[in-house]
C-alpha cells in the first residue's frame, strides 16, 4: 500500500488532554464551575504530564521501536523541531500583540530587542513558554531512540533519572529564560517514559488482558497518589519546579485515562463523543493555537454573566464546538489540491524558524509603531499585574502525528466504517496531514 495506518487511540489520548487543558483554563479564568471545580483543578488534571508523555508514545510508534524495521531517518525529528521553532517564534509574536491590544502589556517600545528576545528564547509570554521544551526533545530524539534499539533502555531510564536528580537541586540549570516554568532537565522525564511505553505497546495489544492487568494496576496507583496529594503528604506534590511526587501522579493519572480508553475501546470507538475528542487530538498544532483565541472571546463574553453562576460552564460547550469545527476544516482543506506545495515543504523544515521570526517581526514592528490602549484606563487592577502574577503555562501538546503499522482501531471487525483507520502517507512524505502537533499551555498550579 505504500502508506501506514494511523492509530485512531492515541488522537482519542491527545484529545482527552485538550478537554482537560479547555476546562482547567475556564476555571483559572474565572468560569464558574460550581462543585465541579475542584474536581478539575486538583484531581483529575493531567494535561501537562499528559501531553508530554503521549509525546513520547506517539514519537515511539512513529519511529518504529521494537518493531523490527529500520528506525526513521534523524532528518525526519530535526525537521520537525525547525518547524515547531518557527511555530513558537510566531505564535509567541500574536500572543504578545493580543495581550497588548487587551492592555494586558505596556505598549511595545523597543520591538527590535523584543524581537531578539523571542528568537534567543529569552521572553515567552503564558501558553507559550513551553514550546521550547518540545523544540529540544525533538533535537535529541535521535540519541534516545538509539538508545532503545540497542536495548540499552536501562541506560535510558539511569540518565533520565540522573537529569531528573540534578534538576531538582538546579531547576533553571540548561533551561532557558523562556522554559524557566518548564525546566529540560526536570520535565523531559515524561517524555523518556512515554517512549519507553511505546515499546509495550505492542505487547499489550497482543493480549487484550495485559490491558486489563494495566487498568487494574494503574488506577488503585492513580487513587492512591490523589490521597496523598490531598493529604498527609500534600506538602511533597508541587508542579512549579516539578516534584518526583508530581511526577508519579502524573504519570498515574494519564496511564489511568489510558489504560480505561485501550480496554474499553471497542465499546466506544464508534461512539460520536469519541470521534469528536479523537478529531481535535488529530488537529492538536491547530487546536491549541486556535484554543488560546476563542478562550479569550469565550472569557470576554461569560465574565459579564457571573449571575449565571455554575451555568457559566456551559461555555465550554461553544467553546469546544468552534474548536472542533476549525479541526474538521482543516480535514476538509487537506482533502483538496493544494497550491505553493514546494513552498510548504521548505516551510516545513528549515524555513520555518526565519519564516516564524519574519511574521514575529512584521507583528512586533506593526503594533509599536499603530495605537495601543493605555494601561490605566483598564479598569481595576492592572492588567500587567495580572499576567506577572498569573502561574501559566500547561504542556498540552504532542510532537508528531501517530503512525503505526497495525490497525488504527484495535479490535474493529473488518470493514467497519465506523472504526476503520485512515490510510496516510508515510511520515517522510506527510504534509499538513502530520503536523508537529504543538500548541499553548494552561494554567499551572504549583
Amino acid at each position: 500500500m505504500g502508506g501506514v495506518l494511523r492509530d485512531r487511540r492515541l488522537d482519542f489520548w491527545r484529545g482527552l488532554c485538550l478537554v482537560d487543558m479547555v476546562l482547567v483554563h475556564l476555571v483559572h479564568e474565572g468560569i464558574q464551575f460550581g462543585p465541579l471545580a475542584p474536581l478539575i483543578i486538583d484531581y483529575t488534571r493531567f494535561a501537562a504530564g499528559g501531553f508530554v508523555f503521549v509525546a513520547g508514545v506517539s514519537v515511539g510508534i512513529v519511529a518504529g521501536v521494537g518493531s523490527g524495521r529500520p528506525l526513521r531517518p534523524a532528518t525526519m525529528f530535526w525537521k520537525r523541531a525547525l518547524y515547531l521553532l518557527g511555530v513558537h517564534y510566531a505564535l509567541t509574536a500574536l500572543v504578545i500583540v493580543a495581550e497588548t491590544a487587551r492592555g494586558w502589556r505596556a505598549p511595545i517600545a523597543a520591538p527590535v530587542e523584543l524581537l531578539r528576545d523571542i528568537v534567543l528564547w529569552r521572553v515567552a509570554p503564558p501558553y507559550i513558554d513551553v514550546l521550547p521544551l518540545y523544540v529540544v526533545m525533538l533535537g535529541v530524539t535521535p540519541l534516545l531512540l538509539g538508545m532503545l534499539q540497542r536495548g540499552l533502555w536501562p541506560l535510558l531510564v539511569a540518565a533520565s533519572g540522573v537529569a531528573f536528580v540534578h534538576g531538582r537541586h538546579a531547576p533553571t540549570a540548561w533551561s532557558p529564560l523562556a522554559s524557566a516554568q518548564f525546566p529540560f532537565l526536570l520535565w523531559q522525564a515524561f517524555f523518556v517514559a512515554g517512549l519507553l511505553f511505546s515499546v509495550i505497546v505492542p505487547h499489550l495489544d497482543a493480549q487484550p488482558r495485559r490491558w486489563r492487568v494495566a487498568f487494574a494496576i494503574a488506577w488503585p496507583a492513580f487513587a492512591l497518589l490523589t490521597v496523598l496529594a490531598h493529604g498527609p503528604a500534600a506538602a511533597a506534590f508541587a508542579k512549579v519546579p516539578l516534584t518526583g511526587a508530581e511526577l508519579a501522579r502524573y504519570l498515574a493519572v494519564t496511564l489511568a485515562m489510558v489504560t480505561a480508553a485501550a480496554v474499553f475501546w471497542q465499546r466506544i470507538r464508534s461512539w460520536a463523543s469519541v470521534g469528536v475528542v479523537a478529531a481535535l487530538g488529530r488537529r492538536s498544532l491547530a487546536v491549541y493555537g486556535g484554543h488560546v483565541f476563542a478562550q479569550m472571546a469565550t472569557v470576554a463574553l461569560a465574565t459579564p454573566l457571573w449571575w449565571l453562576g455554575a451555568a457559566q460552564a456551559l461555555a465550554v460547550v461553544p467553546m469546544l464546538g468552534s474548536l472542533f469545527l476549525l479541526a474538521r476544516a482543516l480535514d476538509a482543506w487537506d482533502a483538496v489540491e493544494r497550491p505553493a506545495l514546494a513552498l510548504r515543504r521548505i516551510l516545513r523544515a528549515w524555513g520555518a524558524p526565519p519564516a516564524g521570526a519574519a511574521i514575529a517581526a512584521v507583528l512586533l514592528f506593526g503594533l509599536a509603531s499603530g495605537p495601543t490602549r493605555d494601561l490605566d484606563a483598564v479598569p481595576g487592577e492592572a492588567a500587567v499585574d495580572r499576567i506577572a502574577d498569573a502561574d501559566l503555562g500547561e504542556p498540552a501538546l504532542d510532537l508528531i502525528d501517530v503512525r503505526a503499522g497495525q490497525d488504527a482501531d484495535p479490535g474493529a471487525p473488518a470493514g467497519d466504517p465506523a472504526s476503520s483507520a485512515e490510510e496516510l502517507p508515510a511520515p517522510e512524505t506527510m504534509e499538513d496531514e502530520a503536523p508537529i502537533q504543538s500548541g499553548f499551555g494552561a494554567p499551572r498550579y504549583a
